[in-house]
């Protein structure tokens, strides 16, 4: 950098009042600054020196924030399939009303009854119990109930039991006709879990009865499903539990066609 007066001298300084280069013959020193002849004339070093500015530090990069997740549409669809597996579950009442008293009859040392019968009809609640069970989805869908996942899932665990108590109690009578009784106890303990899945039924349905639009029929229906379950579970009583279940399933087949649906979903 050169002065500004004398091009071919080396500025040794920078007047603080206007920027010019400075030599050392045009510097003049005033309160420690340097200033040119011209600023020194027209006062201009009164003025207080110009700050320096602060280097700008770059804007910072906004926060990432977790995408928002969008609501699902409410569905309709789960509850028609909840519908058509409570309709399903109607039927399969009478086989396991049956099948209820063979195992009081196992239990208290009655006759063997007819063996296709008793082995068929065990898988019969089977597309009843899952297509219900998505009902019950639908309920976490369209109302936001925890329940309603806790009663789906439950369902499918039911099912695998219900598969495993089965083939144990098919297995042991095969192998052991003489001991049909023990087979028929076997299979019978299943009635166990399927009672408390009528139990976590029902809570399902009196706790969201104020979305249903049904609060009446859902209180009914969750409390027959809840007494049904009870009786179930004591196994020397289930026929009367499956009696219970018949008439709950009538009602939850209804309400699960007839329940309103938000316009938005609480999932």
């Amino acid at each position: 950098m050169k002065c500004w007066v004398h091009p071919k001298e080396d500025a040794v300084a920078v007047c603080v009042s206007c920027g010019k280069g400075l030599c050392r013959e045009c510097s003049i020193v005033i309160a420690g600054n340097n200033y040119c002849k011209a600023c020194v004339e027209s006062e201009r070093w009164r003025a207080p020196p110009a700050p320096i500015p602060p280097p700008v530090a770059p804007p910072a990069a906004p926060p990432t924030l977790p995408p928002t997740p969008r609501p699902s549409k409410p569905s309709k669809a789960q509850f028609t399939v909840g519908g058509i597996g409570s309709i399903l579950n109607v039927i399969a009442a009478i086989p396991l009303f049956i099948l209820a008293i063979m195992l009081d009859s196992a239990i208290f040392g009655g006759p063997e009854p007819a063996r296709a019968f008793e082995e068929f009809w065990y898988f019969v609640p089977f597309g009843g119990i899952i297509m219900a069970g998505i009902g019950y989805l639908g309920i976490r869908r369209n109302y936001g109930s925890a329940m309603g996942i806790a009663s789906f899932a439950f369902a499918i665990i039911v099912l695998v039991l219900l598969i495993l108590f089965s083939l144990a109690g098919m297995a042991l009578y095969y192998a052991y006709p003489e001991e049909w009784a023990a087979a028929q106890v076997i299979r019978g303990l299943w009635f166990i879990p399927f009672g408390i899945m009528q139990i976590l039924w029902g809570t399902t349905h009196i706790v969201t009865r104020k979305f249903t639009g049904k609060s009446g029929l859902s209180l009914a229906t969750g409390i027959i499903l809840i007494l049904a379950g009870g009786l179930t579970m004591t196994l020397i009583l289930s026929f009367i539990g499956m009696g219970l279940f018949f008439i709950a399933e009538v009602m939850a087949s209804v309400l699960f066609f007839t329940s309103e649906v938000p316009t938005v979903s609480k999932l």
